[in-house]
């Protein structure tokens, strides 16, 4: 992957005059303290618990092992009780669902677990919010199903990425860190009915999550994906993996899973084609993907 990343505690994004003049007054301000509050050096995110991401960046040793990982397991019982409970749904057990933690584990490998340690972790303390309950909901259910629909597209057509998961998993972080500012500091702009904010939130989101990726120390090729998973393309050349998390954002749209309305259909054809998949290949893709979306909702 491409390691050209925006800098650091940096927003990519840019306010210009025709970008303002679309906006009616009211979103126009709620656009501007928006990005005033994530651009001030003062911002602080939403906090991972120190146990996700240090799982997060052991899994993805060569040498990590599974004793180091069920330890670090152990720092957070009441959140590995969570990757127990979904290690143990129909989307991850064909058979007899583990027993155990240690168990789970096993079957599902250090990187997998780790993976859902980190959905579970960001489901605690980030998909929450006492505004907009409602469609933070429906993110945090859309964010699940994108990253586990991203991590069966890469397998199936450019080879498992490491971070397939991961980027299909926080591609809309940066709504849920918006929704969190309207619930807290910026809550007397806050509308009612987040409809109304959605247009402002939209356009500010990719660059709010590639943001949220640096601050929270994850890899500069994750973060950039994160603001490129809408137009897939840096400096004329395609990114396979954003165009694999367009393609599940897509997917998880048409699959009952969607945000917003955000995806549009034509978005899985048009990342298909960037993906150099033949309409044959499209076929047994989405089949793939109907059968995961079933599990999913089981």
């Amino acid at each position: 992957m491409d390691r050209r990343a925006a800098p650091k505690n940096t927003i990519a994004y840019e306010l210009d005059g025709a970008e303002l003049g679309e906006c009616d007054l009211d979103q126009l301000e709620l656009k501007r303290r928006l990005l005033a509050l994530f651009r001030s050096p003062d911002y602080r995110p939403p906090l991972l618990p120190a146990v996700a991401l240090e799982l997060h960046a052991v899994t993805r040793k060569s040498n990590a092992s599974f004793s180091e990982v069920v330890q670090l397991l152990g720092h957070d019982p009441m959140l590995a009780g969570q990757v127990l409970s979904i290690a143990r749904s129909a989307l991850y057990t064909t058979g007899e669902p583990p027993r155990s933690l240690d168990e789970a584990v096993m079957r599902l490998g250090l990187s997998r677990v780790s993976d859902l340690f980190l959905r579970v972790s960001l489901e605690a303390t980030v998909f929450r919010a006492a505004a907009y309950r409602e469609p933070m909901d429906q993110l945090r259910r859309h964010s699940a199903f994108t990253a586990e629909a991203a991590r069966l597209i890469s397998q199936q057509t450019c080879g498992l990425n490491e971070y397939a998961f991961l980027c299909g998993l926080l591609h809309d972080v940066g709504s849920a860190a918006c929704i969190l500012a309207l619930s807290g500091p910026l809550k007397e702009l806050a509308p009612h009915g987040f409809a109304r904010a959605w247009p402002c939130v939209h356009e500010v989101h990719e660059a709010c999550s590639e943001l949220l990726a640096h601050l929270w120390g994850l890899p500069d090729d994750a973060a950039l994906v994160l603001r490129l998973h809408h137009e897939p393309r840096l400096e004329g050349r395609v990114h396979p993996l954003a165009a694999v998390v367009r393609l599940a954002d897509a997917f998880a749209s048409t699959a009952g899973f969607g945000f917003m309305s955000e995806g549009r259909p034509q978005d899985f054809s048009d990342s298909a084609a960037l993906l150099g998949l033949s309409p044959g290949d499209q076929t047994r893709l989405k089949a793939a993907l109907e059968r995961l979306a079933e599990k999913f909702s089981g």
